[in-house]
C-alpha cells in the first residue's frame, strides 16, 4: 500500500466519521478545500460560490466563523470581511486554511468519497 493510498484510507475510515457532524455547507467547503488546496484564487472562486447560495442568514454566521477563525494579530491594512459573500479574497481564506500547496490524497479519493455521501446523504 502507497502512503498516500495509506494516508487516504485513514482519513476515511477515522476522520470522515468525526467530521459527519458539520453542516453540509462546511462540508462543502472542506471538500473544495481538498479539490483546490493547490490553487487559493479557485478555492476562495468556490467557498464565494457556496456562501452566496446559503440563505443570508447563514452567510453572516459563515462570514463570522471565518473572521472569528483568524490568528491574532493581523496586518493593520488587513481588509475586513463584511457582509457580502463576493468580497471575500484568497487572501482572507489563507488566513484560516492552509492553502498554496496540493494536499496529500490518493487518486482512488476514499477521504472525498465518504465526506461526498454525508454531503449528499438524506436524513429523516
Amino acid at each position: 500500500m502507497t502512503w498516500p493510498l495509506a494516508l487516504d484510507t485513514a482519513l476515511a475510515d477515522v476522520l470522515a466519521d468525526q467530521l459527519q457532524i458539520l453542516a453540509r455547507d462546511e462540508l462543502r467547503i472542506v471538500l473544495a478545500l481538498l479539490e483546490h488546496a493547490a490553487t487559493p484564487d479557485i478555492f476562495a472562486h468556490h467557498v464565494r460560490q457556496m456562501l452566496a447560495a446559503l440563505p443570508y442568514p447563514r452567510q453572516l454566521a459563515q462570514l463570522a466563523a471565518l473572521r472569528d477563525a483568524y490568528p491574532p494579530p493581523l496586518p493593520a491594512d488587513f481588509p475586513a470581511i463584511d457582509g457580502d459573500p463576493a468580497t471575500l479574497t484568497a487572501q482572507h481564506l489563507a488566513q484560516v486554511f492552509a492553502v498554496g500547496a496540493p494536499l496529500l490524497c490518493s487518486d482512488e479519493r476514499l477521504f472525498v468519497q465518504r465526506l461526498t455521501a454525508f454531503v449528499e446523504e438524506r436524513g429523516i
